[in-house]
């Protein structure tokens, strides 16, 4: 049983007179001082279930001649009532689950089971009071239904739901910033934005762009990635540095810088035939005097 219950000594009698007192123990401590007339109250709210408590009841006539019976209450163990609420969260963050729970047996004590509703394993909280604020990191979004299970040292199981709404958080755009830097140290005039820089990626946005010395920025998805240049001058060496090509991963920011060097021109000597003809058709510059 929880709580209480009225008792019942209405079916005692005497045949020759009248009862006059009705007296109750309890508690069974052979004390008839508990309670007093027909149908008392028998409270078992701090008693331990399941289990059983034995009343007596001792009735005295108007004549003082006492009798007394014996009766047998059972004591049910009633489950812990457990409430628990959810608050919504982004992925990566901590959500908690506010739990408070009640049992009307005040010497129980209690542990805790969890399950978070996103496949991982239920999580044994052990013991616990209330209330308490269990805690989970989600890896993905959704809207989770977390079940709370709180247990009484007697069996007794209290079971309660709650909802957790997971966002998608914001990890920030995968970026590649490509920078174009153009040495004229050769007599060359070209600029950056002579060369055009192409993006071989999943999703490049923009694929291809004239090259900028401050730079331009690229958003990508994550994976493999390459950056190559196409129409620019002749006549210039190309250097890149190790952000150029590679593998990318959500949320980087990456910086590719691509170089171009003028070549300078260079004096090989030559001698001239007769017929006028340099001998040394790989010389770029030639010079007599």
């Amino acid at each position: 049983m929880m709580g209480s219950t009225l008792l019942d000594g209405s079916a005692s009698f005497d045949p020759d007179g009248s009862i006059s007192t009705y007296e109750w123990d309890l508690n069974g401590d052979g004390n008839f001082d508990d309670a007093t007339g027909v149908a008392p109250n028998f409270d078992a709210t701090n008693l331990d279930g399941p289990g059983s408590v034995v009343v007596s009841l001792r009735v005295t006539d108007n004549n003082g001649t006492a009798s007394t019976a014996t009766s047998l209450v059972t004591i049910i163990n009633f489950p812990p009532a457990v409430d628990a609420t959810g608050y919504g969260v982004k992925v990566g963050e901590t959500a908690t689950i506010g739990v408070t729970f009640t049992d009307p047996a005040s010497a129980d004590t209690h542990t805790a089971t969890i399950d978070w509703g996103d496949g991982s394993a239920i999580e044994d909280l052990g013991a616990v009071t209330s209330p308490f604020n269990p805690t989970h990191a989600y890896a993905f979004g959704g809207i989770y239904t977390v079940i709370l299970t709180v247990t009484d040292d007697d069996g007794g199981e209290g079971i309660a739901e709650a909802e957790v709404t997971v966002e998608e958080g914001d990890v920030g755009a995968t970026t590649l910033k490509v920078i174009k830097h153009v040495i004229n140290n050769g007599g060359g005039i070209a600029v950056a934005s002579d060369w055009q820089i192409n993006v071989t990626a999943t999703n490049p946005d923009p694929a291809a762009f004239p090259g900028a010395e401050v730079g331009a920025t690229i958003g990508l998805d994550a994976g493999e990635f390459s950056i190559s240049e196409s129409s620019g001058p002749s006549g210039y060496t190309i250097s890149m540095l190790e952000g150029c090509s590679g593998i990318i991963t959500v949320g980087d920011h990456k910086t590719c810088t691509i170089t171009n060097d003028d070549v300078a021109p260079s004096l090989v000597e030559g001698r001239m035939t007769g017929g006028g003809r340099l001998i040394n058709p790989e010389r770029t510059t030639t010079a007599f005097s």
